[in-house]
């Protein structure tokens, strides 16, 4: 797929192509999963805008979310994040020995990291719809440093009553427990 070509892409979609068609083999997916493996940003908000599924996995179990962030295609993450998300934003992360936090001021010991709540699967009227935080760094990393599935996790009730909220998520899978302010 050429970027030039968009102009093409939109005038198929208007014509009735099927945003959705799937090609199976070694090149599988649809054309979402096609426009993030190449990085054409205008074609993966082009698609989306039309109703694509973001949440089609390809022959490899992969989303076209999973391929974007395997090439290392920051715009295509957020593209495809921003428009699957039921959350995003700023939170602090606390780290450090744990004794310390009741010592030290929180924030010597928490950093600024980027989390997005998505979902990763399809729910129905038998199985819940499942869903993952995804955790990074900065803006800048396509990679999350760490995906937790809410499905296996233990979510303490906010504190919202307090004046620096606070949330903990512990991770069945992992036995990692992620304390959280708001």
């Amino acid at each position: 797929m050429n970027p030039g070509l968009i102009g093409v892409a939109k005038t198929l979609i208007e014509k009735g192509a099927n945003i959705n068609a799937y090609r199976p083999g070694c090149n599988a997916g649809t054309p979402l999963h096609h426009a993030a493996k190449r990085g054409l940003e205008q074609t993966v908000k082009l698609l989306l805008s039309h109703g694509a599924n973001a949440l089609v996995r390809n022959d490899d179990c992969l989303t076209p979310l999973d391929v974007a962030r395997m090439k290392g295609y920051t715009s295509i993450v957020h593209a495809i994040e921003n428009h699957i998300c039921y959350f995003s934003g700023w939170m602090r992360e606390f780290y450090g020995p744990g004794f310390l936090g009741g010592f030290l001021a929180p924030r010597l010991l928490s950093r600024k990291i980027w989390v997005v709540i998505i979902p990763c699967g399809f729910g129905n009227a038998i199985k819940p719809p499942r869903f993952e935080l995804a955790i990074y760094s900065t803006l800048q990393d396509a990679q999350p440093r760490t995906v937790i599935s809410l499905l296996k996790a233990d979510i303490e009730e906010p504190k919202f009553h307090k004046p620096d909220p606070s949330i903990s998520i512990f991770d069945q899978l992992t036995s990692k427990h992620l304390p959280l302010n708001l």
